[in-house]
């Protein structure tokens, strides 16, 4: 994160001092590639939070079998 705001803001910079220089075009592709990658970011952040889910069904689903093996060894006895 601290990576990206510095980069915002160094983009910022280059921006404001080449401005009298561009056309207002270019300016609005800066805009634009700077949203995408903040989207890119929050992508990211929902993809680890699947996983983190999915991890948690695979412990549950191990929980479940140690159960069913433990009920197994009662009845054998």
């Amino acid at each position: 994160m601290h990576v990206y705001t510095s980069r915002f803001l160094r983009n910022l910079q280059l921006g404001l001092q080449t401005a009298d220089q561009q056309p207002p075009f270019q300016l609005t592709q800066q805009q634009q590639q700077q949203q995408q990658q903040k989207q890119q970011q929050q992508q990211q952040q929902q993809q680890q939070q699947q996983q983190q889910q999915q991890r948690q069904q695979q412990q549950q689903q191990q929980q479940q079998q140690q159960q069913q093996q433990q009920q197994q060894q009662q009845q054998q006895q």
